[in-house]
């Protein structure tokens, strides 16, 4: 079927350039050049009221126009030109119209300045400046292939009330097509489908596909591209294949063809302040990554470039396939607005796989759901060199992640040393600010190697640093947790300077020198510290500030990082540890090497790990605690029911097959349990065990607590102090008088330390006051508890002071047993060796009764000793 319109059109052919229209095909014949059309529809006709065809459906290659008019361009500088007829989609009022100049001179496109075409089939001129002459015989032509004519062509304007340029559909069918200057869509609600066409994009200094107005983002809205597919044909081109600068644009299946050797684009999409941008497809393995990434310029594959409220992008991404194949950067959204990656695979980044930042402004953050992350090896083809990768990168935005453990981030540290040895050399850098002092140390690379040799590290510079603390330490690649630099000891291996960095990196050399003492100043609860901005460091996560800033100013109104799961090695932070970094549902291990430091909440702590991991609980996001009286952390509500008992927390399981297989595994408890909890309406606490409920007080539980209680009695091991009255109603065993009456009974003290491997300096029995006046038995015994390989001159003696009526009184006390020298001195590094006795003392009351131990070293290894004492008072 042919339109019915079909005679004007080939009326219009005919005369169109001179050429002859030749049957139903649509074959224009345009001087020696043959442009093959095999649709039926017409060439359209547009003018600035609308289409003149009802027909709103326009293919591009019925518009790919070309001439060949009179008019002298023998001078660069402005020019104008005839054309006749004005060729459909044509309109020199068009903005950011450009045409193409070629067959003489320089080959250049030319934006249109001026002119009176209309695209209404009549005469009409061309204005524009050239960059070179082009003689007769040159030739003028779309610069689009006919594509962004025929946009012109599809769209109208609507009136009551008149509106933008809209609606209309255009399609660019299978083939290639040669663009020149960049392709401007400017018509809201119109569609353009571009599957099965490639774009070659000359366009070096320019986007290669424009959507929207450069001016202003709220002109047009609702373009959808479908499937553009873009060739770069300029070498390691800095522009975008697509920007986008309209409200709402739809971008689906977005990709590109092989280029020819070195061709690349600077990104693929760049999103400028579309605040509802959806991209709805994208694939790098058709036509490889072919982004620009060197030490001048490196680009990402999507882009939000901001700054907030002028390019506030927002923008949702889903099913991508970026894979980089270490040639870049993945997404980077600065524009200081929200962004939403899901259901897509991101892996092989060169730098970083997604980085969000309000450091241009701006308030929201970046959601990932069921985003598949994998870095790559990728060391030799970083702009950066030998200094890692990061999977996401944060600067002053929330980050939220959610989808399984198996497909969360990570990255790679980079190993300065040797694919194998014996000695794993672990390196932390701590950014120092001149201003606001040292930060937390960041973990850098590593450096496997046999002991010696020197390394060479290269790590990512911090643009607001003023020099750099390097930390080291020595792991054996086998033992668990990995170390990290914590408290104070000897960490510090070099400083250098931030004028000694290179653009993007600074490097440090590692001789083997000692280490220096360096305390982390990130722990210190109270103290300030330094929180750089990181716009580029390794790790899984990295999270800093949009802005340096010292943490006296550093205000937490949300959590930074809520994940599903994550491996909490792997979180880099600037943040202090006062601060809760990021909550998760679960905590998993990370092979992050070496590992980070960030304080991560979980409800769920369980892994592969041997045992479960721990659960942070933060009491506030202050350098020092909340003011106190606040109500606690774990709040588990209203009172129970009156008469009953009710188990808040079970800290053992003696029937863990029951609560496993009740539906909610909360089933009655059992008398065997360890839990605690209420009686009655909370007016009532209880603790309760198997067997016995020991405290202790200052010291690690070795069987003998200050306090315990089983079924058949309560024992103090320490002086009990009673300011009220003390009612006995059964007997009592030692006490002044009969059962019922007051009694005092006798004070008795107990010493009992084992593992001693130092002298005890002088400590009253009786804790901070003195014992009181009388007299007192104290029996001592001391015993050699380890072996040393050779004991040498290594001892232990033990003296007791006290005050009598006269004066101080000091004895070494004499002890008798097996390894006893001098009567009063028991050689240690044999166990066997031992001694004993007793004292009796009598004390005026005024005075501590006191005990120490005097200890000599052995020759070679460690002589440790027991020492335990019982006073008694006896009168």
């Amino acid at each position: 079927m042919f339109d019915q319109r079909g005679s004007a059109a080939r009326s219009f052919l005919g005369r169109f350039a001179g050429g002859t229209f030749l049957g139903s095909l649509g074959i224009a014949i345009l001087g020696s050049a043959v442009f093959l059309s095999f649709h039926h529809s017409p060439y359209a006709s547009a003018s600035d009221s609308g289409p003149l065809a009802t027909n709103m459906i326009r293919s591009a290659p019925d518009f790919n126009w070309r001439q060949s008019p009179s008019s002298v361009l023998n001078s660069a500088g402005t020019n104008s030109v005839t054309l006749d007829p004005c060729p459909p989609g044509v309109i020199a009022a068009e903005p950011a119209y450009y045409v193409y100049i070629s067959g003489t001179g320089t080959p250049e496109a030319v934006r249109v300045a001026g002119g009176s075409c209309k695209a209404d089939g009549h005469a009409g001129t061309l204005e524009f400046t050239t960059a070179h002459p082009h003689p007769p015989g040159y030739v003028i032509s779309s610069a689009s292939g006919g594509i962004q004519e025929a946009s012109v062509a599809a769209r109208f304007i609507p009136t009551n009330p008149k509106g933008v340029s809209q609606a209309g559909k255009v399609v660019v069918p299978p083939g290639e097509y040669d663009v020149f200057a960049p392709i401007s869509f400017r018509a809201a609600n119109q569609t353009i489908d571009f599957e099965g066409s490639v774009v070659n994009c000359y366009t070096p200094n320019d986007a290669c596909i424009f959507v929207g107005d450069s001016k202003t983002s709220t002109a047009y809205e609702n373009i959808t591209l479908n499937g553009p597919r873009g060739r770069p044909m300029t070498v390691a081109g800095t522009k975008p294949f697509i920007e986008v600068n309209a409200q709402q644009t739809r971008l689906l299946n977005v990709s590109t063809r092989w280029p020819p050797r070195g061709g690349s684009f600077g990104t693929f999409v760049q999103v400028d302040d579309d605040q509802a941008f959806l991209l709805d497809g994208l694939d790098t393995g058709v036509g490889g990554a072919s982004v620009t990434c060197n030490p001048s310029y490196c680009g990402a594959i999507v882009t939000a470039p901001g700054p907030f409220n002028k390019w506030s992008a927002v923008g949702w991404l889903k099913n991508l396939n970026i894979s980089l194949q270490c040639g870049g950067k993945g997404v980077e959204w600065i524009s200081g607005n929200g962004l939403k990656i899901s259901d897509s695979v991101i892996q092989g980044w060169s730098v970083f796989g997604v980085r969000v930042s309000n450091q241009r402004g701006g308030y929201t953050g970046l959601i990932t759901d069921n985003v598949y992350f994998e870095a790559g090896a990728c060391q030799d083809h970083s702009p950066y060199g030998n200094v890692g990768n990061a999977a996401i990168i944060g600067e002053g935005v929330q980050v939220k992640i959610s989808g399984l453990g198996a497909n969360s981030p990570y990255a790679l540290f980079p190993n300065w040393g040797a694919p194998s040895g014996s000695h794993d050399w672990l390196y932390w850098v701590v950014p120092v600010s001149a201003k606001y002092g040292d930060g937390i140390p960041l973990p850098a690379g590593r450096a496997v190697n046999n002991g010696s040799g020197s390394i060479k590290g290269v790590f990512p510079r911090i643009a607001g640093a003023s020099g750099y603390k390097i930390l080291k330490m020595d792991w054996d690649d086998r033992t668990v947790p990995r170390p990290y630099p914590r408290g104070t000891g000897n960490y510090l291996l070099t400083t250098i300077q931030q004028s000694s960095c290179a653009t993007l990196t600074c490097s440090f050399t590692d001789n083997g020198e000692s280490l220096s003492s360096y305390t982390n100043v990130g722990e210190n609860m109270t103290t300030n510290i330094y929180m750089p901005r990181l716009d580029f460091w390794p790790g899984s996560i990295v999270l800093s500030p949009g802005e340096d800033m010292s943490s006296e100013r550093h205000t937490v109104p949300v959590l930074t990082l809520q994940a599903d799961v994550v491996g909490v090695g792997g979180v880099v932070t600037t943040q202090p540890a006062w601060e809760v970094t990021g909550e998760a549902n679960t905590l998993m291990g990370s092979p992050a090497t070496p590992p980070a430091a960030a304080n991560i909440e979980a409800l769920h702590t369980n892994g592969i790990a041997p045992f479960p991991g721990g659960t942070i609980l933060m009491a506030a996001n202050m350098p020092q605690l909340a003011p106190p009286g606040y109500k606690g952390r774990l709040n588990f509500g209203h009172a129970g029911r009156a008469g009953g008992f009710t188990p808040v927390i079970t800290l053992g399981d003696s029937n863990w097959g029951k609560t496993w297989s009740a539906s909610n595994h909360r089933p009655l408890a059992d008398a065997n349990d360890l839990d605690l909890g209420y009686e009655n309406k909370i007016d009532t606490f209880y603790t309760r065990a198997q067997s016995e409920i020991r405290d202790y007080v200052g010291k690690f539980p070795d069987g003998n607590p200050q306090e315990k209680l089983t079924a058949s009695a309560k024992t103090f091991n320490v002086p009990v102090t009673i300011n009220g009255d003390l009612t006995v109603t059964g007997k009592c065993a030692g006490c002044t008088g009969t059962g019922g009456a007051a009694a005092t009974a006798p004070s008795r003290w107990t010493v009992s330390l084992t593992a001693q491997k130092a002298a005890i300096a002088s400590t009253n029995f009786c804790g901070s006051s003195p014992c009181g006046s009388g007299q007192y038995r104290i029996s001592y015994y001391v015993d050699a508890t380890g072996a040393c390989a050779s004991a040498g001159n290594g001892s232990t003696a033990l003296t007791i002071s006290w005050k009598d009526e006269t004066s101080a009184k000091s004895l070494r006390v004499p002890l008798v047993g097996a390894g006893i020298s001098s009567g009063n001195s028991l050689a240690l590094g044999q166990p066997a060796n031992f001694g004993g006795g007793d004292l009796s003392i009598w004390s005026a009351g005024n005075a501590p009764i006191t005990y120490s131990t005097a200890y000599t070293a052995c020759a070679s290894g460690t002589g440790t000793y027991a020492v335990r004492i019982t006073v008694e008072k006896v009168q």
